[in-house]
């Protein structure tokens, strides 16, 4: 029960991991983003899904995911560097053509969604199997304990003996 609990929470805790960084591997880097918390990749972002359940700052990455212009480079041509009038001409300017802007309100859906999934459903079923099966260990030794005091005096026999 324990280990099927675990994967589900490595599968969910992956699947959250992958489309961050589908949502916000290009965002900018803010006061909480950095090297320490990104979705640059799959191992920074499954160690940032890990803050984020934890508590970490979750909201200060919220706000990070959620830059918007004139605070970040919106992506020049909008679908692609194709859409641009003369873009084969500028090939000695910089590839302009992605930016690093956030979307708040994909930020803040996201992060709604995976606080209440992660933290308040998953997470509070991995602490209620672990305090089942403590709950049963307790119960075992109860029994345990119930058998030796019926195997012990009656206060009929202690009675007896004074």
């Amino acid at each position: 029960q324990l280990g099927n609990i675990l994967l589900l929470l490595l599968l969910i805790y992956t699947m959250f991991a992958i489309l961050s960084m589908n949502l916000f591997a290009t965002t900018k880097f803010g006061s909480r983003t950095g090297p320490t918390a990104s979705f640059e990749d799959f191992g920074h972002a499954i160690a940032t899904i890990y803050q984020i359940i934890t508590g970490d700052e979750w909201d200060m990455i919220m706000y990070d995911c959620s830059v918007f212009p004139p605070h970040c480079t919106e992506q020049f041509g909008g679908r692609g560097a194709g859409d641009v009038y003369g873009w084969e001409e500028w090939g000695k300017y910089p590839n302009l053509s992605f930016g690093d802007c956030g979307d708040p309100l994909t930020a803040r859906i996201f992060f709604v969604i995976f606080k209440i999934t992660g933290e308040s459903i998953l997470l509070n079923l991995f602490i209620g199997m672990i305090l089942d099966k403590f709950g049963f260990i307790t119960d075992e030794v109860a029994q345990v304990e119930t058998e030796d005091w019926s195997n012990g005096s009656s206060t009929g026999q202690i009675e007896e003996l004074t």
